[in-house]
């Protein structure tokens, strides 16, 4: 729990916004809600699920159609059959078991679920430890939810609310896996985006829109590959594009910087730049902007990639875009990241490096170097 504080401290410095009273202020429903601290921008949701007397760390995953456990769980379940089920987006290979016994999140039971996947997580553990399972839309259509990033809550509630959330009203559907999806638009070209709460970058774009927008000049190549981790460990390269105009709703941004996926997808990023609500028994989301709705995106202004190698004890910048800040800033490929804001690298999972430097924020990140044997000390401007 301390690291985890000062994992959030360190995001929230990031991030320029004020602590104080953030929790004593703003929306939230009526009724009974629970309240589940947020980490801030955009590190993968997790929440308290409650199995057989223990408490377990679960992803809240709108991009997973499923509810899945880790095998470590296989004491509460019975006799499973092979499936393919959509996890983290990807259609992977599981086992499906009967659910031997009830489970409940954050103290709110879960209804009609009388059956779960069980996926290896080893590989996600890199990147968000001690996670035990995965909260996919079997769970979550059944709740109303509202993400605060600028506050650090999320309000989870049974069914839906006579109450207006904040923000504009926007149609929310299910797609053939029952997961949701909203009309957005790059460079004025609409589409249907599936908002995936386990998806931690900006989002992406299936390769339709792509060929589309770059037909127009709508979108250009960053020069930059990003190394994506699919629900069953494996990994696969993806290409990044800024497009120069997301819309959604009535709200607009420019040059964000997306991946290019086999379908368009709404991540972690953009929704930080929002409070979110979504009702799923109405079929509606709202969003209102936050404090980050403005800020620029760091796909490709940074301009540093760094990775971690099992031989390796602290990550390396493996990529340094010419002409970028962290160009500009004095880093070189090969430099060892040896700490981000005062925390040292072994401290942070890969997941947490990486949305450091590429989730919006406001403040300079101060990152110490190892080179040559020297311990150095670089910045990367904020805003």
């Amino acid at each position: 729990m301390r690291l985890m504080r000062r994992f959030l401290i360190a995001l929230f410095a990031a991030s320029g916004a004020s602590a104080a009273g953030l929790d004593e202020t703003g929306w939230k429903p009526n009724g009974i809600v629970a309240t589940i601290d947020l980490p801030q921008n955009g590190a993968s949701i997790t929440v308290p699920v409650t199995i057989g007397g223990t408490r377990h760390v679960f992803i809240l995953d709108t991009g997973s159609t499923s509810t899945a456990f880790d095998p470590a769980l296989a004491k509460y379940l019975g006799p499973g059959t092979p499936s393919t089920e959509r996890m983290f987006g990807d259609s992977v290979p599981v086992t499906v078991h009967q659910l031997e016994r009830c489970l409940d999140v954050a103290g709110l039971a879960v209804p009609q679920l009388e059956s779960v996947a069980v996926l290896d997580l080893t590989e996600i553990r890199r990147y968000v430890p001690r996670c035990a399972g995965i909260l996919g839309m079997d769970v979550l259509r059944h709740f109303f939810i509202h993400l605060d990033f600028d506050r650090r809550v999320l309000f989870l509630a049974p069914g839906h609310y006579t109450q207006s959330p904040p923000g504009s009203l926007l149609k929310l559907t299910l797609d053939r896996s029952r997961r949701p999806v909203v009309k957005a638009a790059c460079g004025d070209m609409p589409d249907l985006f599936l908002i995936d709460t386990g998806y931690s970058g900006t989002g992406a774009i299936s390769p339709k829109l792509v060929a589309l927008l770059q037909e127009q000049r709508k979108l250009t190549s960053t020069g930059v590959s990003s190394l994506g981790i699919r629900a069953d460990g494996k990994s696969k390269g993806l290409d990044q594009g800024r497009c120069t105009a997301f819309s959604i709703g009535s709200h607009r941004h420019e040059n964000l910087v997306f991946l290019k996926e086999d379908h368009s997808i709404i991540g972690l990023c953009l929704l930080v730049r929002y409070r979110t609500s979504f009702d799923f028994a109405k079929g509606q989301l709202y969003l209102e902007p936050g404090l980050s709705f403005g800020l620029r995106d760091r796909g490709d202004y940074d301009g540093l990639i760094v990775a971690t190698t099992d031989e390796q004890l602290n990550p390396r910048v493996t990529i340094v875009v010419p002409g970028s800040a962290a160009d500009l800033a004095g880093f070189r490929v090969g430099d060892a990241l040896l700490g981000v804001n005062g925390l040292p690298s072994q401290e942070l999972s890969e997941l947490d490096r990486g949305l450091l430097l590429f989730a919006p924020r406001r403040a300079d990140l101060r990152m110490r170097i190892g080179r040559e044997g020297k311990d150095l000390q670089l910045t990367l401007p904020g805003g």
